[in-house]
């Protein structure tokens, strides 16, 4: 087969890639690191429109890696938080309300509550029945309409594990509609007229599902503030040129616990890939520190908002609702770290290679010990438990 002046210039360069340790290892778009979703990501969007589930490991910056400058998931940004949650969170409510704001009031106005009392001595039981029953109608066809959706949608990927979590999920909406529920039987007792119902519990609405909620997340956003990515770049590079100050030093270290390298004299294209690998690599280990204090100011304003679940149902009901559908920005913070480590791995397994100028075959990647696929999933689980356990 014939190729072009273009494929074949392709099919060169591809090929030179293939062999050389140090373009396999450092090379844009050539590993890449993927988180794949869970079937119940459709419950919630969570932190899923805000944070990739793919990253491309662009040479040996960690931080150009996982910088977000591009449009991440633009049909979740398009959507946004218009989920199975927000539904449940923001609109059932209301037809909670709508269908419990006069439970008591009703039979007032229209002189049923005589007749009512006549019947029966616990009249607020019967209120209370009758209000909640209508909060189950609600909650049941929400229930059959988001599980069927799922099951037919993504049932072939169910296993134990999801269906304890939609089981949690479930529970924890249908607790939350029941306080409505309460809710409103609580609005009922004060013997308000209908419209005076209505008002009051809109005001709740308001107040629980859409002012507090907001205010808490812009006071946690105010009280722990992150470095911006640009910061974060530069604070990285500044460490790599103090790396750099000391090659000297790292390339004696190296050889001398390398012996088996030979470093020929005359060759100072090999001593100073030498020393810019050495370089990065130290840099890597020292900038991890500081990547790592940049997400875990995430994770703690996460853990804030956790704090303040008792505030408003509505908080509580999202932040378990993300943690169910695997959405939860904990979760995408331990991937991005993951991707540091495995991009750290990668370098390190081709390190000796690329200063060795050792060509690269099938065989000798497999044999690499950073890149063992029976050790990458437990390290993956490992790193994911120590930086987000819940």
């Amino acid at each position: 087969e014939e190729y072009s002046g273009r494929e074949s210039r392709i099919t060169k360069q591809l090929r030179m890639t293939a062999r050389s340790p140090y373009l396999v290892s450092h090379a844009q778009n050539l590993w890449n690191v993927s988180l794949f979703p869970s079937p119940l990501s459709a419950l919630s969007v969570g932190a899923s429109n805000t944070w990739p589930d793919l990253y491309r490991i662009r040479g040996m910056s960690f931080s150009s890696t996982v910088r977000r400058s591009d449009e991440v998931r633009p049909v979740a940004s398009v959507y946004g938080p218009f989920d199975a949650t927000f539904v449940v969170m923001a609109i059932a409510p209301l037809v909670v309300i709508g269908l419990t704001f006069n439970v008591s009031s009703r039979d007032r106005e229209s002189a049923l509550q005589n007749l009512i009392v006549a019947q029966t001595p616990r009249l607020w039981k019967v209120i209370a029945v009758r209000c909640f029953v209508r909060a189950s109608l609600v909650i049941v066809l929400m229930a059959c309409v988001v599980n069927c959706t799922l099951l037919i949608a993504f049932g072939s990927q169910f296993d134990l594990n999801v269906a304890i979590n939609l089981a949690i999920w479930n529970a924890i909406a249908a607790i939350y509609l029941l306080i409505w529920a309460a809710l409103s039987l609580f609005v009922n007792s004060f013997a308000w007229s209908s419209s005076a119902n209505g008002a009051a519990l809109l005001l709740l609405w308001l107040i629980l599902v859409l002012i507090i909620p907001r205010t808490i997340s812009n006071a946690v956003e105010q009280a722990v503030p992150t470095l911006p990515e640009g910061e974060l770049v530069e604070r990285e590079q500044r460490i790599v040129d103090q790396a750099m100050k000391n090659v000297d030093e790292l390339l004696r270290r190296f050889q001398s616990e390398h012996p088996e390298i030979e470093f020929r004299p005359d060759d100072e294209q090999q001593k100073a890939l030498a020393g810019y690998l050495l370089a990065h690599s130290e840099a890597g280990k020292k900038a991890s520190e500081t990547i790592i204090s940049h997400y875990g100011a995430q994770l703690q304003r996460a853990r804030y908002l956790g704090i303040c679940n008792w505030l408003s149902p509505a908080i509580s009901f999202r932040n378990q609702s993300d943690r169910c559908s695997g959405n939860s920005e904990p979760a995408f913070i331990a991937f991005t770290v993951r991707t540091g480590e495995v991009q750290a791995e990668v370098a390190d397994a081709f390190l000796q290679p690329s200063i060795a100028n050792q060509e690269c075959t099938i065989e000798t990647i497999a044999e690499l010990p950073n890149l063992q696929e029976s050790e990458i999933p437990k390290r993956l689980v490992n790193s994911m438990q120590s930086i987000a356990p819940t």
